[in-house]
């Protein structure tokens, strides 16, 4: 039997860019890249590159702001012929990359998928406008890529401040990231783990408003774990490439795919909302569910639980997270 290589740093390297330079967006003056990209690799795969992980994203990050580069050199000299690109506009936050193992059996050894994310704000002139997601999931085997596409809309029932993201004009490249989008599915209700869903999209703190952040620890099967909360919505609970989370956890199934959220308000405040088939508990209180069935539908309820200090979040009776406010 001939054993099966893991994917090379330099191939998935190699593949970040051509999914990046496949699912450019052009407009009239700009083109927009997706700015998110969420790698998974079978577990075994996943074990031989953890170790290197970060080399690896800093070598993709560096390489899609090269190739973004070369891509806009070259359009200068032809940017007067017909049909031209505009030029390429990088992530206002820079490059977002996350590389997980995929737990569900979805992935050959020697496979590995490719999750792109690119956010396509309402202009500001639109109050009424929602902000839409371009989700892309391209499976890679060898030489062969397979693509499917989506698009997500953000719920319309939702708040103004977490809707909706002003396009304003362009801004030049700065630390950190745009936060990764929820997970895919579609308008409204969709099924982001073991049941359906109503997935917000994340948005930034509105402008002079101090940004919080928040530190989660946790164990699971694979170790211990050590997460900051720097996004308006986090997602945690088993994921998989068909279902996107912020926070991968390896466990029992009694974990959802998608298991509960993180809310960051406009305020600072923080949130949990509970999303999961066998329940969320905040120091032992089980919360009530952020979704529920109701005559063979889902619909949202919208309860969220305060997390105010040094909490403990279980998920099910399986993973215990520890909460606390960064200082």
């Amino acid at each position: 039997m001939t054993d099966v290589k893991p994917p090379s740093g330099r191939t998935i390297v190699l593949e970040l860019q051509r999914e990046m330079e496949a699912r450019l967006y052009p407009l009239m003056y700009r083109t927009l890249p997706p700015g998110v990209y969420h790698v998974y690799l079978h577990p075994d795969d996943y074990r031989q590159v953890q170790p290197i992980s970060a080399a690896i994203i800093a070598d993709a990050e560096q390489a899609l702001s090269a190739r973004v580069d070369e891509m806009n050199r070259r359009s200068r000299w032809t940017r007067l012929m017909a049909d031209k690109q505009a030029p390429i506009e990088m992530p206002p936050g820079g490059w977002e990359i996350h590389l997980h193992p995929e737990t569900n059996g979805e992935l050959a050894q020697g496979e590995f998928g490719i999750e792109s994310r690119l956010l396509l704000p309402p202009p500001r002139r639109f109050e009424g406008g929602t902000a839409t997601t371009l989700i892309a999931k391209t499976t890679v085997t060898g030489t062969l890529r397979r693509t499917t596409s989506d698009v997500q809309i953000a719920p319309a029932s939702l708040p103004a401040a977490v809707g909706r993201v002003p396009l304003d004009p362009p801004a030049m490249p700065g630390p950190g990231g745009p936060g990764p989008q929820p997970g895919p599915g579609g308008p409204g209700l969709q099924a982001g783990g073991d049941t359906a869903t109503a997935k917000p999209l994340a948005t930034s703190a509105p402008h002079g408003v101090a940004t919080k952040t928040a530190r989660l620890t946790y164990v699971d099967d694979s170790g211990t774990h050590d997460f900051v909360v720097r996004k308006d919505l986090i997602s945690i609970g088993r994921g998989g490439s068909a279902h996107w989370v912020d926070v991968q956890v390896v466990s029992s199934p009694r974990v959802s795919r998608e298991h509960c959220r993180i809310r960051r308000a406009p305020d600072g405040r923080f949130f949990l909302q509970d999303v999961s088939t066998w329940g969320t508990s905040v120091d032992g209180q089980r919360v009530d569910p952020f979704v529920r069935q109701q005559e063979g539908r889902l619909e949202e309820v919208g309860h969220e639980h305060p997390l105010t200090g040094p909490t403990t979040i279980q998920l099910a009776d399986a993973v215990v997270i520890d909460f606390a406010l960064e200082p």
